[in-house]
């Protein structure tokens, strides 16, 4: 189910002060082929790579289009045949995620993101809603006036472990937990400034994943 990998390393010199030259290279690894293109119902069916393959999907979309995928899952419900041949039909809402070209998309917060990674722990970008309600007591009134329904949006990001199927907050908090495997690198971590930690948080979790081997999937 694992295809031929195509492994391409950049190395990037990154300037951490106290930090040798040699030491602030790193390699980013790119998958090509590793994944089965299709829809997965669970993290599990991604661990074992079972997906919905394009031909099971009942949609009026053109299958050849590189789109299909994104598009099948842009309407509310989605309808299949499973590996029994029994067709079901499923809210798009909840599927896991879905392969594309080798890139992963999941579901979140009732959205599809794209999963950015290099090794075990991934993260994307997603928005959290804060909805507002539809009615309420306006100042100095007695009586429920009708309110705009609107909902605050702010941008989080979330880490995703590709091992567990875990989702969390891409916090400093979280970082320092996931960088205490390998202590050479929290320490380094740790020596900086807090505003640059902020900064270069993304570069340290892709150092970790170079530094810590995980085989997909």
């Amino acid at each position: 189910m694992v295809k031929n990998i195509l492994i391409a390393f950049f190395l990037i010199g990154v300037s951490l002060g106290t930090v040798s030259s040699q030491e602030n290279k790193y390699s980013f690894v790119y998958f090509q082929e590793l994944f089965d293109e299709g829809i997965y119902l669970s993290f599990d069916d991604f661990k074992t790579q079972q997906p919905i393959p394009k031909h099971a999907i009942i949609a009026m979309e053109d299958k050849t289009d590189p789109q299909f995928l994104l598009k099948a899952l842009s309407y509310q419900r989605i309808s299949f045949f499973d590996s029994t041949g029994t067709r079901r039909t499923l809210r798009s809402r909840d599927i896991w995620g879905v392969v594309r070209r080798n890139a992963l998309y999941i579901f979140h917060e009732y959205a599809l993101t794209k999963v950015h990674f290099n090794g075990r722990w991934g993260y994307f970008t997603t928005y959290k809603t804060s909805p507002q309600p539809g009615m309420g007591v306006m100042p100095g009134s007695h009586v429920a006036v009708q309110v705009p329904l609107t909902a605050g949006k702010r941008t989080q990001t979330m880490i995703l472990d590709l091992k567990t199927g875990d989702i969390f907050p891409f916090k400093r908090k979280t970082l320092l937990e996931l960088l205490s495997a390998d202590s050479l690198l929290k320490n380094e971590y740790e020596s900086l400034r807090r505003r640059k930690q902020k900064q270069l948080k993304y570069l340290y979790l892709r150092k970790l994943n170079d530094k810590i081997e995980y085989t997909y999937p």
